[in-house]
């Protein structure tokens, strides 16, 4: 289950290319972006696979033709207060924060975590 906390980005769902979300919670602040501004992004929970030294957490906004317009990526193992590699089921919480893209209209806002090879661990994308 994937929860957001947010007036006005449509609701986090699964990413197409994981097959089983985990248990985590997407917060962002503030809850009303404002274009040009900064969005901060909260990720918290467990995931039911390790999580190994090198992995990365990205925020990405894109638009309709997937062309990244803005993105934030930070070294998970540094950011999150976890020793790596975290052990399934083991909590952690991650923040990054991002640029608004000058126009959201139409933008999608996707969150992962990635190993090493940029596999994704966790997906979720807010899509208007």
């Amino acid at each position: 289950m994937i929860s957001m906390i947010n007036a006005d980005l449509p609701p986090f769902v699964p990413c197409n290319n994981v097959a089983q979300p985990p248990l985590l919670v997407v917060n962002t602040a503030p809850t009303n972006p404002v274009p040009g501004g900064q969005l901060g992004i909260n990720v918290s929970g467990s995931l039911s696979v390790t999580i190994p030294v090198g992995s990365r957490f990205n925020a990405v906004f894109i638009n309709a033709n997937n062309n990244i317009l803005s993105m934030a990526s930070d070294d998970f193992c540094t950011q999150s207060g976890s020793t790596c590699p975290v052990a399934p089921g083991v909590q952690f919480s991650i923040n990054t924060t991002i640029s608004v893209p000058f126009s959201i209209q139409g933008l999608a806002l996707s969150v992962n975590i990635a190993d090493p090879s940029q596999n994704p661990l966790f997906c979720a994308v807010s899509r208007p």
